[in-house]
């Protein structure tokens, strides 16, 4: 709870229910800050390279952004909590985030617990994911590996984020990867083809292009 959220996420899910919606939740699962309580109490969580080295994804002013070891029996279990929670709380749509980040290479780093394929890895979050949600709660992957998804996932993020900028780049890229992967829609998954904004500010396409688009 703060001063956006006084009440916490639970008490803001039984607002959203009360007046007839279904609440969502953006989770990014093996994303971890360096900020984040979890990374300062439990720095063996974290992914480490070949080396021993913690793994560092990107990063920005305000923190690191590192990996979660799912292999770490702890670790999976705190992921099993936090959608257990959510789930209790009243979520019934999910859109796990930058999910490729837990698809790594076993040979190029050093998990706490080794003896898996990376996929193998992957898809024991998957599974544990799906297992606590709930058949009943709509499943959007985004930044995701296809083929350990299809069967878990009601949805999957095709193209790139279109982030702050409705690009040409990004406008053909959503049409690419829409065309490209239209054999996907309602036979994986339903297909999720990001965003479209429709404003005049901070866009490089002509009134033509939107109207066309």
């Amino acid at each position: 709870p703060n001063e956006k959220w006084p009440g916490g996420i639970e008490a803001a899910f039984q607002t959203i229910r009360k007046h007839g919606y279904e609440p969502g939740i953006w989770v990014a699962p093996f994303m971890v800050s360096s900020n984040s309580i979890l990374a300062k109490e439990h720095p063996d969580w974290l992914l480490k390279d070949i080396d021993g080295k913690t793994v560092i994804e990107w990063n920005s002013q305000d923190a690191d952004m590192m990996v979660l070891d799912s292999s770490h029996p702890d670790a999976f279990n705190y992921l099993r909590k936090v959608f257990q929670t959510m789930k209790k709380w009243g979520a019934l749509y999910y859109k796990t985030d930058f999910l490729d980040w837990g698809l790594r290479d076993s040979l190029k780093y050093k998990r706490h617990t080794p003896g898996k394929t990376s996929v193998k890895y992957f898809r024991d979050v998957a599974l544990m994911i799906r297992e606590e949600i709930g058949d009943e709660s709509f499943w959007l992957a985004c930044i995701a590996p296809f083929q350990p998804m299809i069967g878990l996932v009601d949805g999957m993020r095709l193209p790139n984020d279109v982030v702050s900028l409705w690009t040409r780049e990004s406008t053909f890229n959503m049409f690419r990867e829409m065309k490209v992967g239209q054999y996907f829609n309602n036979i994986f998954w339903q297909n999720d083809p990001d965003v479209i904004y429709l404003r005049d500010h901070n866009m490089d396409l002509s009134h033509e292009e939107k109207y066309t688009i």
